[in-house]
């Protein structure tokens, strides 16, 4: 392969503007983040087909991560790409709400985060079982993580960057 060829894989993967605000996490007491037990699971053994590892995802509430994790460090839990959650309901929970991401063709984002990773792709998740807890849950994760493919970062005002120095 020649630089070229490497430049555009490169730009082709390249994940922009990654953050971790740890902060957040500090201001919230909802759940104590350490004792959440968190499970997982591949996401696809083919492109679109599910792994069968899929049908370990239990019909309950939670929160889920999609992280792309490389086959050379295997334990490691690599980047998280998308945060998500699943409510505590008669029409949804983590399996059935995990499953949609594999037909999921409005939202460029998803669509180019398992196009590009479908290889790579694990989702962690935790149950949780009140949906209160479960969206401030997602929503302090988010904040802190700022997943490259999540579309909204809730309840953060971002602005233009301003020069310090004129």
């Amino acid at each position: 392969m020649d630089y070229l060829e490497l430049g555009h894989l490169i730009q082709k993967y390249a994940i922009k503007n990654v953050y971790v605000c740890p902060d957040i996490f500090q201001e919230c007491n909802i759940v104590d983040f350490s004792k959440l037990q968190w499970d997982e699971v591949k996401f696809m053994s083919e492109p679109g087909k599910l792994h069968k590892d899929m049908e370990k995802l239990p019909k309950k509430g939670g929160i889920y991560i999609f992280c792309a994790k490389h086959h050379l460090l295997p334990s490691l839990t690599g980047q998280i790409m998308y945060i998500g959650r699943a409510h505590i309901s008669s029409t949804q929970n983590l399996k059935k709400r995990c499953r949609e991401y594999l037909k999921e063709e409005k939202r460029p984002k998803i669509v180019l985060m398992r196009e590009n990773w479908w290889d790579k792709l694990s989702i962690f998740y935790t149950v949780l079982d009140d949906n209160k807890v479960i969206d401030e849950v997602e929503r302090r994760l988010i904040q802190s993580v700022q997943p490259p493919f999540c579309s909204e970062i809730k309840d953060v005002t971002l602005r233009k960057a301003k020069k310090a120095f004129s």
